[in-house]
Formats: structure tokens, sequence, C-alpha cells
């Protein structure tokens, strides 16, 4: 009799110390989930992917000096300041668009039969590799007109301008040619473009 209280006591004691296990690791699986003392309304991420980098924004500005000539009354100038701003999305794709209003000119020795254009929206397209922004720029004329040095020219068809970043700021200088079929006719365009990444 007295064997069987023993055995039987010792079942117990068994029985007992596995339900306090069993609730102590039950409390630390509770305490060391991800979500326990996180905020309110927190999910714990799943999947295990890594997540997208954030978009970056660049605005600035590019100063263009153009000149065109005349077979029929020499060489005009104008100048330009366009605003550019644009989004490089996670992709690489970037997207955006500025204006450009002209600051001087026309300069031309002869009189000017045609309206001066003096503003063209800007749409701004392209690509970047992290090193380099290739910005393509479409020029759309604002009205009636043309512009006597050679900014429709060079931008109003689109061009791919390939701007070095450094940091938070990307620059370019490039001179454009266009050379119709008479030469004599050939617009240049300089421009300068500097851009600065914005704050997230």
């Amino acid at each position: 009799m007295r064997r069987l209280t023993v055995v039987g006591g010792t079942v117990l004691a068994m029985v007992a110390a596995a339900g306090v296990g069993a609730l102590i690791a039950a409390h630390s699986a509770e305490r060391d989930a991800p979500s326990v003392g996180a905020p309110e309304g927190f999910t714990s991420p799943t999947g295990g992917g890594t997540p997208k980098p954030p978009k970056q924004r660049w605005n600035g500005v590019m100063v263009s000096r153009t000149s065109r000539g005349y077979r029929s009354g020499g060489t005009c100038t104008t100048d330009w300041r366009t605003t550019l701003s644009l989004t490089v999305d996670a992709a690489g794709s970037i997207s955006g668009g500025g204006v450009a209003k002209l600051t001087s000119g026309p300069d031309c020795p002869f009189v000017t039969g045609q309206p001066q254009l003096r503003r063209f929206d800007m749409k701004v397209a392209g690509s970047s590799s992290g090193k380099v922004l290739d910005v393509h720029l479409v020029a759309d004329p604002h009205g009636n007109g043309i512009d006597y040095g050679g900014f429709d020219e060079a931008f109003q068809d689109g061009r791919t301008l390939s701007v070095a970043v450094s940091g938070d700021t990307a620059s370019l200088h490039r001179v454009v040619r266009v050379v119709p079929t008479d030469p004599t006719d050939t617009a240049i365009v300089r421009s300068s473009i500097r851009l600065r990444q914005k704050e997230s």
C-alpha cells in the first residue's frame, strides 16, 4: 500500500511539473513574439522581402546660350534659363518637367520678321544608373513663333543629356550642334545643368 502511494505521488509530481513547464514556455513565446511591446496597429513583417529604396527628387537649373547662323543676314543669339524638377523611382525611371524662359535676346544683325518665342514647357523622362542621370528633354513651345538662337532646334524633337552624379549634386556642360541641309544655318546651344537632390 505504501509503495502504491509513493508511485502515485511521483506521477502527480511529474504531471504538475509538466504543466508548469508548458505554462512557462507559453509565456516565453508570448513575450518573445515580434509584436509584443510594439505600438498599436503594428504588423510583423512577413515574406522576408527587401524594402524598396525611396524615390529620389532632384531640382535644378539649365542655363543655355544659343546662336544660329542665317544665310541671309548673319548670326542671332539668345539666352535661356530652364528650371527642372524630376523624380527617380525605385526602378531608376525618371519623370518630371520644367519651364524654359528667355532671359536675353534675340540679338540679331537684321530686322526680325517673326515673333520671338519667350517660353517652352519642358517634358522630362529618362533613366538613372545611380552614377548618371540620362535626362531626356522635350521642349514644347508656349505660343507662336521661333527662337532665333536655335533653342527649339536643339530640344523641340527631344534630346538626352547624361548628367554625372556626385553625392547629392549632378552637373553637366554640353554643346549641342544642329546642322541642317544648309550648314550656314547651323544652330549651336551651349548648356550647363546643375541639379541638387532634395532630402526625402
